[in-house]
């Protein structure tokens, strides 16, 4: 994903990511760069031009999507931009939703679903906002038809995988579009380092900060001092930097 040399190549990577993890469908979905359109290095681009399985929306937004084109039309037309339940929750959060937990209540709703899953779309999924500096916000989703067992279990092995996935992609978009703002990082200490590594292992607070030794307080200290020194605006966002510049190995 670091070297891709353009957009065109995140279809690839999204139909990759979805054989690797046997998931139904794979979502990215950058609805703000946080850049006016004319900064781009394609403002010419119209509204929907699909290029290589990427979509560009008016030089400002960018999908990589494995959803059906009927469903995608579909969703156009019916203008579920300011009804779907998966992307008003998201947009609003600033940790990653399961679509279980959303409310599926109203009419409107259900029928949303309904709808979604006519057209192929999973009835479990998994959602990742990344935020960024000057309303940066995209969206990446795991869409999976499965029984909710099936489901918990294959997050609670997964989860971190898909934060980092987010973040990844989010930061190699920006750096495709010239919409990146890279920050010089404060090195972190040798504890910090450690911390790190153990959370991005999916280790929990208590368990990571009683295999260091430490107190979890101390422990909670470690991690929001990387987070700063990073310049990352969440924990997941920490860790993605800190794979992506060497500091801690891969998860």
């Amino acid at each position: 994903m670091q070297t891709l040399p353009s957009l065109g190549g995140f279809g690839a990577i999204i139909d990759v990511v979805r054989g690797t993890y046997d998931v139904d469908h794979v979502t990215y979905y950058a609805v703000s760069l946080g850049i006016d359109a004319r900064e781009l290095e394609k403002p010419e681009v119209q509204e929907f031009q699909d290029i290589d399985g990427v979509i560009l929306q008016t030089g400002r937004k960018v999908a990589a999507v494995s959803y059906p084109q009927e469903w995608l039309r579909w969703y156009v037309e019916a203008n579920f931009f300011e009804s779907d339940p998966v992307l008003l929750g998201a947009s609003a959060s600033f940790d990653p939703v399961d679509w279980g937990e959303l409310s599926w209540e109203s009419r409107d709703e259900r029928e949303f679903r309904v709808q979604a899953q006519e057209f192929g779309v999973g009835n479990q999924g998994y959602t990742v906002p990344v935020r960024g500096p000057g309303g940066q916000l995209a969206l990446f989703t795991i869409n999976k038809q499965c029984s909710q067992d099936t489901w918990q279990a294959f997050l609670a092995e997964h989860r971190t995988d898909f934060m980092l996935l987010g973040h990844f992609m989010h930061q190699r978009v920006l750096r495709l579009v010239g919409a990146d703002q890279p920050t010089s990082a404060r090195p972190l200490s040798a504890r910090e380092k450690d911390a790190m590594r153990l959370i991005a292992k999916g280790m929990s607070r208590g368990r990571a900060s009683e295999q260091l030794g430490i107190s979890e307080n101390t422990f909670r200290v470690y991690i929001d001092s990387a987070r700063h020194k990073l310049g990352a605006l969440n924990i997941p966002n920490a860790i993605a930097l800190a794979v992506h510049r060497g500091i801690i190995p891969p998860v």
